[in-house]
């Protein structure tokens, strides 16, 4: 199969089974002179993903020490973002705000068809 078909296979079928999400990241937008203090913006950016059901950490709910850290993966068609998600970043789906605490690129050709992307809350 070629890449082309590869991305397109991962792309339809993330789109087809997955739920619109939303990723954001607050940036660095300057300094505010008045106030003496840095400012901050905020980027969003929708895609569909699919919650990983099969792996470990999806199966059942991961709890920390205070009993309300919960730990999910999302797979995220590659040509969908624009800018992939980094430590720090949020996204919403199931109800809840989740903190992104990894993303990985599959990608074993060099060519990126899917991010894995770990969030917790």
């Amino acid at each position: 199969m070629s890449n082309a078909a590869l991305l397109a296979t991962a792309k339809k079928l993330i789109g087809a089974n997955g739920a619109l999400v939303t990723f954001t990241r607050i940036i660095s937008a300057g300094h505010d002179a008045v106030l003496g203090a840095p400012t901050t913006a905020t980027v969003s950016q929708s895609v569909r993903a699919v919650l990983d059901a099969s792996s470990d950490q999806t199966k059942g709910e991961a709890y920390a020490g205070d009993g309300t850290k919960a730990v999910k993966r999302l797979w995220i068609a590659g040509p969908d973002m624009s800018d992939p998600p980094v430590p720090g970043d949020t996204v919403a789906f199931e109800g809840f705000t989740w903190k992104v605490t990894g993303c990985e690129k599959v990608n074993p050709d060099g060519t990126t068809y899917i991010y894995s992307v770990h969030v917790a809350r």
